[in-house]
């Protein structure tokens, strides 16, 4: 606590001394007052959470934002971030969850500034927690010049009363067996022939290099557990299926981008 008067001086002399005032200080001064700006569900899991500082004093100090998510159930989630940034992606979440949020501020010293308004976040619903099985990968013939067939087995995507926007399958494309980076090719169920038999007609692949596909489900809650790999070495013996290429022409035809041919 500090006591301050003050007592104006010329050259006629000493004025009057005004009426104190106790000031109270602190080494680490006022905390910043931070509030939110957007929150977004990204996935089962995970929310994008943006916030705004109070800009009415230069003088308060700011280290860190906590974020603190309660469920309806009184479980707990929280992060702290640095006060350079000014979103986070929380992570961590239970699916189809409400979560009640609020962001304060918090000092070196492990102080707290003022809550912000509470807000509310809803997680995205549950991902597919089944595995395709890859059925078939194979070169085929046709009129004018050779495919690649993929055929997997289906699974569920969507729950049965619910939309299926957003929901299919990925394809993940290896250029060779131990690559780590894949080429990811969306396949949305509106556009599968036949949902039962999900299958893909890949143009564009080289012949004699090796590949290796995936191909897990998707839907708006995020991508299920991928399937074991198969490999296929395009032109080399075995790669060939030489059944009738009838029912091949209804597949879906998914175009390799230019990045293949220039690998």
């Amino acid at each position: 606590m500090v006591v301050l008067a003050v007592r104006p001086i010329n050259d006629q002399g000493n004025g009057s001394v005004s009426t104190d005032t106790v000031a109270f200080l602190n080494s680490q001064g006022e905390l910043k007052k931070v509030s939110l700006h957007n929150v977004k569900p990204i996935n089962a899991s995970h929310v994008n959470i943006s916030w705004i500082w109070d800009t009415s004093s230069d003088c308060n100090t700011k280290h860190a934002v906590q974020i603190t998510c309660l469920d309806l159930t009184g479980s707990e989630i929280s992060a702290t971030v640095a006060n350079d940034r000014t979103f986070w992606m929380l992570g961590g979440l239970e699916a189809e969850t409400a979560y009640d949020c609020d962001l304060k501020a918090i000092d070196n010293h492990g102080n707290f500034g003022p809550a912000s308004k509470k807000f509310r976040i809803h997680t995205k619903q549950h991902l597919p927690n089944q595995v395709p099985l890859i059925q078939k990968l194979m070169m085929k013939q046709m009129k004018d010049s050779y495919t690649t067939i993929l055929e997997w087995t289906a699974i569920e995507l969507q729950k049965p009363n619910r939309s299926e926007n957003g929901c299919g399958y990925k394809i993940f494309i290896y250029i060779s067996e131990t690559a780590t980076e894949a080429i990811e090719l969306e396949m949305p169920v509106q556009r599968l022939s036949d949902r039962r038999n999900p299958s893909a007609r890949l143009d564009g692949l080289k012949l004699m290099y090796m590949y290796t596909i995936k191909v897990a489900g998707y839907n708006p809650g995020g991508i299920g557990p991928i399937s074991e790999s198969k490999s296929i070495r395009l032109g080399s013996p075995g790669s060939m299926d030489y059944t009738s290429s009838g029912s091949s022409l209804s597949l879906f035809i998914l175009l390799l981008v230019s990045f293949i041919w220039n690998f």
